[in-house]
């Protein structure tokens, strides 16, 4: 599921190293421009991973739970009947 994502995200194999705490031996030979660069990718295919996580079925199972446990809070108005809230976006 991954794979597809290596096409999108420069530096993926670097990216996900670090994501995945991982040592590596790409990290001292970048620039610090390039480092800059792999920080906003990190966050992106991080962003990335995790909405391809929300999307199987077990990641929706996940979500369902914690909507059910009210994880995200609850709709403060009082025609809303506190009801559960869910993240978009």
């Amino acid at each position: 599921m991954l794979l597809r994502l290596s096409c999108l995200v420069p530096y993926y194999d670097y990216a996900l190293d670090l994501i995945l705490d991982v040592e590596s031996s790409h990290g001292d030979m970048f620039m610090e421009e390039q480092n800059e660069l792999i920080k906003s990718t990190v966050e992106m295919l991080y962003g990335m991973i995790h909405a391809q996580y929300v999307l199987t079925s077990k990641g929706m199972a996940v979500m369902l739970d914690k909507y059910k446990n009210y994880d995200f809070g609850r709709w403060p108005k009082v025609y809303c009947s506190k009801q559960p809230c869910l993240l978009v976006g």
